[in-house]
């Protein structure tokens, strides 16, 4: 697929998630985490189905979306979930999830690597069995929390639409959302401008660049996650962990612009390759620095 059309699945699927977090996250309040939980590991099994029959672009985009927004269902419910049984520990909690997180990153694109040798459908339908699997692990396996008691003093629409009015009018909270978006900005370039500068660099779309690159980038996080969160409790407040994680994430490009812009062969190629690579390890290490103190933040803003 061209690059323009692989951008617009890329953005439907992230539009239909990150766009509609709050969907997510009242839904969460209103009815419990597990189910919603339960319920986006149930859509998401679906949607992976789906996109392995996907033969079209139109196609591709509505499964695309429907992963997006089983992602909708789940990352709220899971963060409040985890930061309401962490209590006071948010902070090391958050930062073991990364762990966790950024170790299925490393994992699944070696798994995709293998499975893409056989077909791509075979990817979707091992991504589907995954999810269908871990809704069956949580069904049985997680306590059932009880919905947020604000939702239990206010229902209907009414009190949803009372409790966005509320939020909307926390200025501190709704500044700092804003100022976040920069880092996810930034970070998602990981899935776009980098697989794409590596497809330049080597000049084909083997994917054995960018499985280096990913490796790089989770082996950082899972490595330095817990040694960065310890250093940064220790040293810096809050604000300044975040601070020098977003500088980090921002200089994570400077590499890139000292490589070729083509394909290369030699020098070149060697010097282009550990540009991706340095980008990709600086990114992740200051979304490491920074990830548990900006949900800690949240939290404590909400």
């Amino acid at each position: 697929m061209a690059a323009g059309a692989v951008g617009l699945v890329l953005g439907v699927r992230n539009l239909s998630q990150q766009g509609m977090f709050w969907l997510g996250g009242t839904l969460a309040d209103r009815i419990g985490y597990k189910p919603i939980i339960l319920a986006g590991c149930a859509l998401r099994t679906g949607a992976f189905a789906l996109l392995a029959l996907a033969d079209s672009l139109p196609a591709l985009i509505i499964a695309s979306a429907a992963t997006g927004f089983a992602g909708v269902l789940l990352d709220p419910a899971v963060r409040a979930y985890l930061a309401d049984g962490a209590g006071e520990r948010r902070v090391e909690a958050f930062a073991c999830f990364n762990v966790f997180y950024q170790a299925g990153i490393l994992l699944g694109p070696l798994a995709g690597l293998a499975l893409l040798t056989l077909d791509f459908r075979w990817v979707c339908a091992f991504s589907a069995a995954v999810f269908a699997l871990l809704a069956v692990v949580q069904a049985r396996a997680l306590p059932t929390c009880r919905p947020a008691p604000h939702a239990e003093r206010t229902r209907g629409w009414r009190g949803i639409a009372g409790n966005w009015r509320a939020i909307g009018r926390n200025r501190p909270f709704v500044l700092f959302s804003a100022a976040m978006a920069g880092s996810y900005l930034l970070d998602f370039q990981t899935y776009l401008a980098l697989p794409l500068q590596a497809r330049t660099l080597r000049g084909d779309s083997s994917g054995t660049a960018m499985g280096v690159v990913f490796a790089v980038s989770a082996l950082v996080a899972v490595a330095g996650q817990l040694w960065l969160t310890d250093w940064a409790r220790t040293r810096l407040d809050p604000p300044k962990a975040i601070a020098i994680g977003l500088a980090a994430m921002g200089a994570a490009f400077l590499p890139l612009l000292f490589g070729p812009s083509h394909a290369a062969q030699g020098f070149a190629a060697v010097l282009g390759l550990a540009g991706l690579v340095l980008c990709a390890g600086l990114l992740a290490a200051g979304s490491a620095l920074l990830y548990p103190f900006e949900m800690d933040t949240l939290v404590r803003l909400g």
